[in-house]
């Protein structure tokens, strides 16, 4: 997932990316200089090059701050993400059933109902039915997804190294 956002009236990019066992949080600024901090540490890389980049204290008040913000934006993305993915299964879903309550409409404006069109329109009932019930149990896959995403975010800020008062 990637994000951009502004931060001390600059405009910022980043990305996590996974980098062997770790998560590193990777922050581009317009100059194309990079802040690179993994997961739980307190040195940074900051640099246009890894090889040229040199140490930062990200538990200094200004990177804390830029930390925080770029995780704040990266949920923000993953939400939003999560929302047009739920929309598109629920503009489906809504299609599903418009055609389902069309051909019941249908069957139903018909007078005498025979056996076998009595059959159809049960069958059309259940699927319904079920329609309804798929659409309640991704909305709740959705929520799930939601959770997750929060909370992985969440805990990457919390091992960030917090600010003493010294």
């Amino acid at each position: 997932m990637k994000a951009e956002f502004y931060y001390n009236k600059r405009k910022y990019n980043c990305c996590i990316v996974k980098t062997d066992l770790l998560l590193e949080l990777r922050i581009r600024n317009e100059k194309g200089e990079v802040l690179a901090v993994e997961q739980g540490n307190k040195i940074g890389l900051q640099g246009k090059k890894r090889e040229s980049s040199k140490q930062i204290d990200v538990s200094q008040p200004y990177f804390y701050n830029l930390i925080k913000t770029a995780m704040s934006a990266l949920e923000i993305a993953d939400k939003n993400q999560l929302i047009r993915e739920k929309d598109k299964v629920i503009e489906k879903q809504n299609e599903q059933i418009n055609i389902l309550n069309q051909q019941l409409y249908l069957i139903n404006k018909t007078e005498n109902l025979s056996g076998e069109q009595e059959q159809k329109l049960n069958q059309l009932q259940e699927n319904l039915t079920h329609q309804e019930a798929i659409v309640a149990e991704q909305k709740q896959q959705i929520l799930r997804l939601e959770l997750f995403a929060s909370s992985k975010s969440k805990g990457f800020v919390q091992c960030l190294p917090m600010l003493s008062n010294d």
